[in-house]
């Protein structure tokens, strides 16, 4: 086996070695100065991709790490049955980990009609207006609320038709885009844990779910 032996100007010696069948090979240097990394280097840089497919490099600010991908389906975190009481409230949430949260009012139905608007807030908020008045008790509400926690932007509401006959698919009953931003008195951010609905009246919900997901 040929070697070229580089000697340290103190101390220590460097030796480059070639295989005993090396065939014909050409290693090229780049024309500037700087440090060539080892294959030692190199791998301490990068982790092991064992095991690691369709996850992405990412870093805390000192050490390498494979993450797992966003998925492009909302995770549907829980749901509201609005179909009894005056005032309800999600079980705990957790959206420390997601960009966007999705609020889908679905079929919202109330037992009596006096005006009354829907309204919802935050934990340790207070409540503003989500849906308008409907006209009657034969109506039910459609809507939904887009909220980026981490970015710390005011939610957008947006329906085309809120109110109409109960039972409409939501496909017919809710389209476009946002009509209505909330301030940021009524924002979703990380350390939200949980979300309220009630009537401004105090009437009884008598239909209807309300959908909360999350997106990474």
């Amino acid at each position: 086996m040929a070697s070229i032996k580089l000697t340290g100007d103190t101390s220590g010696v460097i030796t480059v070695s070639a295989p005993a069948s090396a065939g014909t090979n050409t290693i090229t240097l780049p024309a500037t100065t700087g440090t060539m990394a080892l294959t030692s280097d190199i791998t301490t840089e990068i982790p092991s991709q064992t095991g690691n497919s369709g996850k992405f490099l990412t870093t805390n600010g000192s050490a390498t790490s494979w993450a797992a991908a966003g998925s492009g389906t909302p995770t549907l975190l829980t749901t509201l049955n609005t179909t009894s009481g005056t005032e309800l409230t999600t079980a705990t949430l957790n959206l420390t980990t997601y960009k966007t949260v999705y609020v889908k009012l679905v079929n919202i139905g109330q037992s009596t009609d006096t005006g009354s608007v829907l309204q919802w807030k935050n934990n340790g908020g207070t409540y503003q207006t989500l849906l308008p008045a409907p006209s009657d008790t034969a109506e039910s509400g459609h809507g939904y609320v887009i909220c980026r926690p981490a970015e710390l932007i005011p939610n957008y509401k947006t329906w085309t038709s809120p109110w109409g006959a109960r039972g409409r698919d939501w496909n017919i009953a809710v389209g476009g885009g946002p009509d209505y931003k909330y301030t940021t008195a009524m924002m979703i951010v990380p350390a939200t844990t949980t979300m309220s609905f009630k009537w401004l009246g105090g009437q009884t919900f008598n239909l209807g779910q309300i959908l909360i997901y999350g997106q990474t």
